[in-house]
Formats: structure tokens, sequence, C-alpha cells
């Protein structure tokens, strides 16, 4: 896992600039990316109109180009090449996007009044590119906001789906220009590609920039798809074994060996500045306590001003930067998590505030599985018991589902099944066997029953409101009262099936 040199900036992902392939890790069997024939551990290779694209890029093609047809060219597991297309279904529920993308712009002390951000990139004949805005375009307002920052542009274009916000650029020619914008509901594939392709050791996006210096690797004009096989003359066959050659020859400048375009063997000096971690004599393992006897200290996220711990890597370049130029600083630290607190003194330099060690979590190369437990009473009382319970934890969790629908707002109304749902699931729980099939019509049993006893009209939980009722007032609820709730209840019945059905549909079929 790596995570960006500028958090603002998810494109900033890199290994001194060197950007891994991006892997999927998860594909959700019903969703649009497996009709597509992509799977788990396809590593991509050109996404929409990108060559060795990142993980923000992919990510942005596939929330910018809803029900939009979207090339590709991935690497499968067994070295085959497949070349097709995707067409991203809407998100209904997404954060709302209008294809472009909104970039900080750098101000200087005493620009208070000034802009503070602009498009980057804009997507040809989106909303953005359909309502007149280029790349370059500065922000001058939106939706009443003068001079906004990029985290509050990007907040109400995520949550302006079927609105419109007026919005006011400065062109490129010092013009002013008020337009129209309507976001749109993004596009989903339902599927992960959150992985890096550690055995592929091809470059992805070359950084050219971390923390405002030249990245390492533009300075040694690595270029994007070559594969990196050496260094030092050592060969290396995944990204965990560069980086694991960076850290032990942190501090000097080595020889990158690699395979260019036309598969000829290039070399390249690539210098290799330490980290703390390095100065340290530790991995990504190694957890920092502390850094000038300080704990935190105060940096700007997307939230606003914050205390981010020094142990993390944004905290730890922070105060780096202000500590330029000190000489033996104490740094107390673990190399794990059991071992005791240490401390060393460090001098404190301008290449070495990047925390690009600190910015690498390695992940144990395990294959886990599920743990199966068998319930099994000692007698058939003991069995009943256990029956009860397990029943009685179903039931509970389907209100608790319900009030997550209704209330909390945290479940979306699409994770409900209707019969296709049910039939679909029932037949790859049936192949598991005759034991898992009983337990799942258990569950669906429970959740019938819960149902069932709603206070809704037409099912067995309205009824008995209408027994209470009756109980209270001592006579029957009116017959024209009882046909107007039943006709209600019918058609709300009526209507929560076929938007069920829809979406199994949606799931099934795309």
């Amino acid at each position: 896992l790596l995570y960006p040199s500028d958090s603002r900036d998810p494109s900033s992902t890199s290994i001194l600039g060197l950007t891994p392939l991006v892997r999927f890790a998860q594909v959700d069997p019903r969703g649009r990316a497996h009709l597509a024939g992509i799977e788990r551990g396809d590593t991509v290779l050109r996404w929409d109109d990108l060559a060795y694209p990142d993980n923000a890029a992919v990510a942005g093609s596939i929330r910018d180009n809803p029900e939009r047809d979207i090339a590709f060219e991935l690497l499968k597991s067994d070295g085959r090449i497949l070349r097709g297309a995707v067409r991203p279904k809407r998100h209904r529920r997404g954060a709302a996007t209008v294809q472009a993308v909104c970039k900080p712009i750098r101000r200087e002390s005493g620009d208070e009044g000034a802009p503070r951000a602009r498009f980057g990139e804009v997507r040809p004949n989106g909303r953005a590119d359909r309502a007149g805005i280029s790349s370059g375009d500065v922000i001058l307002q939106i939706s009443g906001v003068d001079n906004p920052n990029t985290t509050t542009v990007n907040r109400l274009i995520r949550q302006g789906r079927g609105e419109t916000l007026v919005l006011s650029v400065l062109k490129r020619d010092g013009n002013k220009f008020t337009t129209h914008l309507q976001p749109e509901a993004p596009g989903s594939i339902d599927a992960k590609h959150s992985l890096f392709a550690d055995d592929v050791l091809q470059t992805g996006r070359i950084v050219p920039t971390i923390n405002g210096k030249a990245s390492p690797a533009a300075v040694a004009g690595i270029a994007a798809g070559v594969r990196l096989v050496a260094v030092n003359g050592r060969p290396i066959a995944r990204w965990r074994e560069l980086i694991l050659a960076f850290r032990d020859n942190a501090g000097t400048t080595v020889d990158l060996a690699y395979l260019d375009q036309d598969n000829r063997r290039q070399v390249a000096p690539f210098g290799v500045p330490h980290d703390l971690r390095t100065l340290l004599g530790v991995g990504p393992e190694a957890r920092i306590l502390a850094i000038d006897g300080r704990e935190t200290v105060t940096t700007t996220t997307k939230r606003g001003e914050e205390e981010v711990s020094v142990r993390y890597h944004q905290g730890t370049r922070v105060i780096l930067t202000e500590l330029i130029g000190r000489t033996q600083v104490p740094v107390e630290y673990r190399k794990n998590l059991l071992s005791p607190i240490r401390t060393k003194y460090i001098d404190v330099t301008a290449d070495m505030v990047d925390p690009w060690l600190g910015r690498v979590a390695f992940s144990p190369n395990l294959r886990l599985k599920d743990e199966t437990r068998l319930l099994k009473g000692a007698n058939a009382l003991d069995a009943l018991l256990i029956g009860v319970h397990k029943t009685y934890y179903f039931v509970a969790q389907v209100y608790q589902i319900m009030h997550r629908m209704i209330f909390a707002r945290s479940v979306s109304l699409d994770a409900m099944s209707g019969p296709l749902g049910i039939f679909s699931y029932g037949g790859q729980i049936v192949q598991a066997g005759t034991v898992h099939f009983l337990f799942f019509l258990a569950m669906l049993s429970a959740n019938l029953a819960v149902i069932n006893f709603l206070p809704l009209p037409i099912v067995d939980g309205g009824l008995m409101v209408f027994l209470l009722i009756e109980k209270i007032k001592g006579s029957p609820v009116s017959l024209s009262v009882q046909i107007a709730t039943q006709m209600i209840g019918f058609f709300l019945i009526i209507g929560a099936f076929l938007f069920v059905t829809y979406n199994d549909a949606m799931r099934l079929w795309g």
C-alpha cells in the first residue's frame, strides 16, 4: 500500500516518482466490470485514453463516464492481454461529477483575497466542457462563494446532483465568464482497483514533482511503461524488492537498470534521498513516537486545520519542514510494535523532508479464509436453544438494517433484494451444500416474519394494529377506513416489489 506525498492530491502516490501499475482487488460477479471480463488480479495497462494510468486516473475515468464505454487493456494473471470496454452504470447515490478536476492555486503571503482554485483537467464533451469551462480557468465564484478553495468547490459539486450551480471563472485571455453548471450522478463498475501490481515491475505514470522539487524519477529521465530489472547490478523482480534496495542505498546514487519500450537495456543514475526511517536504520514497520519532543503537529487538511500525529507521513513531513537546518534533533521510535522505545539524534536536511519510506505499508503475503464454526448442541434441548438464539439474531439484524436504511441512512436502499435476488443467491448457496441452503432458508424466514409483522396495512402487523384500535375504542374501524388503508398497503407492496425487482435486474444483467 502506498500513500500520496500530498494528501490533497491522490495522483501523487509514488515511490520517489515511480508509480506502480494498478490492479483490481475485488470484482462484483453481478456488476458491470464482471460483464466486461474484468477479474480480480487483472493489472491495468491502458484505461480510456491513458497508458499506464494510476489509481486516481482510473477512478476519475469511471466516475466521469456514466453510461459511456471505456476502452481498456488488461494484463491477466496468466500473462494474457485482454482488450475490451466497460460501461459504468449511474451510481444514483454517489458523489456527483462535472467531468473536471479542481486544483489548488499556490498563494504567496499577502494574497488572502486572491483566487484559490482552478480547473486543471476538463474532460472533452463532459458537463464542464459543455458549460464552456476550459482547463486553466480560475474559479472566482461558485454558488455565491467568492474565491472558494478546492474543498469548497468539490463539496458543492459532489452534493449538487440535480441542481444548477452558478459559476464565474477567469479565462486565460483575462475575460470573466459566468455559466451554469449541472453536476450529474457518477459512474460505477462495481469493482475495486486499490491494489498495486507488486509482481509487475513496470512503471506507470511518472510523478514529476514531490513537495515542489523535481522527483528522483524525473531527474533520472525514467519514462512510463519501462520495466525495471536491477539496482546496482542486483536483479529485482518485485516492487517490494525495489523499495528494500532503495532503503539499503539511501543517501547515494544507484544505477537503475530497465528495459525501454523497444526492450533495450538502459541504465540511469537514480538519486535515493534519505528518509527519516533510513537515518534511524528501520523499515516501514517502525513506529515514530516523537520528533523534537513533539507527538503532534498542526497542518492543513481537506477538513481544515488539524492536529496530526508525527508518526504518520503527513505529520512527519510538516515537522521536518519546520526543522530544516536543525542538528541533533531527538527522535523517539520503536523498531516494531513490540520493541522498546529508543532515541536517536539526527540532522534535518531539505532533501529528507519527504518521508518516502514512511508512505509505504507492506501487507503480509497471506491468503486468509473465513473461519468456520460448527454450532452443535450436546442434546436436543441444547440444539433448540441454539436455534432460538440464532433466530433472535436474524430478527434483530433485520430491524437494525431497516433502521440504518430509513433513519441513519448508512445503508443504501439498493441493498434490498426481491424474488430475483433471492433466486440468484439461493442458486449459489445450493452449490455450497444442504446445510448452507437450510441456513439460508432459516434466515429468509426470519426476514419474512419481520416484514409480515410490520404495522402496515395488508400484512398481519396491520391487522394487529386494527385489533388494538378496536380494543381501545370498543368498536371496529369503519369499513371505508379499512378499505382505504388496504388499498394504500397494496400499492406500497406493489411499489416495493417493483423497486427491488428493478434493483435485482440491474445487478444481475446491468
